[in-house]
């Protein structure tokens, strides 16, 4: 993973953007990056009660894996370890302090 440092959005422009939850944050920073003429894809749970308003909102939802397999660059949005069943912290593990 390549971490970006800079105030520009440039280092985004073609990129696959995804979006991992529809909270306060993710869709704060989904409307900004659409404002900013970026599309961003949601990724969600099947059952996440968030879905139906991001669509709503004009984006594609999907489920998060398969969102971050497409994404060139992705936030997440969630203040948690591993919010999504499957999920894998860097190195394989689902627990954080592995």
């Amino acid at each position: 993973m390549r971490v970006v440092h800079s105030a520009s959005l440039r280092p985004l422009t073609g990129k696959r953007i995804t979006i991992l939850g529809y909270g306060s944050q993710g869709a704060a920073q989904a409307l900004n990056l659409r404002d900013a003429g970026f599309v961003a894809t949601i990724g969600l749970p099947e059952k996440s009660g968030t879905r139906r308003i991001a669509r709503r909102d004009g984006f594609k939802v999907v489920i998060p894996s398969r969102g971050v397999a497409a994404a060139s660059a992705g936030w997440m949005t969630r203040a948690c370890p591993m919010p999504w069943p499957g999920a894998s912290a860097p190195g394989g593990s689902n627990s954080p302090r592995a």
